[in-house]
C-alpha cells in the first residue's frame, strides 16, 4: 500500500512513500481477535492483558516505563476549565500508571 504524505504539493514523480500505519486502537482490536500483533502503550492494553485476550510479547525488550506529564501554560491564576481537568485527570492517570507517592 502507497500512503502519501499531507501538506505536500504533488510534483510529477515525485510522490513520497511511506509504510502503511494503523492507529494503535485498531492494531489493539485486531491483536485481541487473533489477526496478529500490536504494539501500544500499556494503558491502552493493561485490561485486554489481565483478561487474557492478549499476552505480551518480548517483555524482556520492553522499554522502561516514562513519567507522564500535564504541561500547561504558567498563570497566576489557573482557570477554571483547566484546574477541573487537572482535578479530573491526575488522580485518574496516576492510578491507571500505577504512581505511588514517596
Amino acid at each position: 500500500m502507497t500512503a502519501y504524505f499531507l501538506n505536500e504539493k504533488p510534483k510529477q514523480n515525485s510522490w513520497r512513500t511511506a509504510r502503511f500505519a494503523v492507529a494503535s486502537v485498531a492494531a489493539v482490536i485486531a491483536a485481541s481477535t487473533g489477526v496478529g500483533i500490536a504494539r501500544a502503550m500499556s494503558y491502552q492494553v493493561d485490561d485486554l492483558v489481565k483478561a487474557g485476550s492478549l499476552v505480551k510479547l518480548l517483555e524482556a525488550y520492553e522499554r522502561a516505563p516514562i513519567p507522564a506529564t500535564l504541561i500547561y501554560p504558567c498563570q497566576r491564576q489557573v482557570p477554571l476549565k483547566l484546574r477541573a481537568f487537572l482535578d479530573f485527570s491526575v488522580p485518574l492517570l496516576r492510578d491507571r500508571l500505577g504512581y505511588k507517592n514517596p
